[in-house]
């Protein structure tokens, strides 16, 4: 198994911050299936969960780049939080 797969959350998400870009891609394939898999469980349309789930992570990137990930708690808590956030903006924009 390789190293970078043995490393904590907060440990990629470090690397990551210092340019090695390989740790995002471990992060993502650690928490895609459940990331993608909430996302379609609340929205049941693979298009709109697919949008959803690439503005998740271009939201995630953005915020670990600029330094607002805090690692206090679990990172797939706060992904799934910002998933959260754009299927309910998502929904309102259907009601109106």
């Amino acid at each position: 198994m390789d190293n970078n797969n043995k490393m904590t959350d907060n440990e990629l998400i470090r690397r990551y911050r210092n340019g090695d870009v390989v740790c995002f891609n471990i992060l993502l394939e650690r928490y895609q299936a459940k990331v993608y898999g909430y996302i379609f469980s609340l929205v049941k349309h693979k298009d709109i969960a697919d949008e959803i789930f690439q503005e998740t992570f271009y939201k995630v990137i953005k915020d670990i780049v600029k330094g607002r990930y805090e690692d206090n708690g679990k990172f797939v808590h706060w992904v799934l939080r910002i998933a959260h956030n754009f299927i309910i903006e998502e929904i309102g924009k259907r009601k109106h």
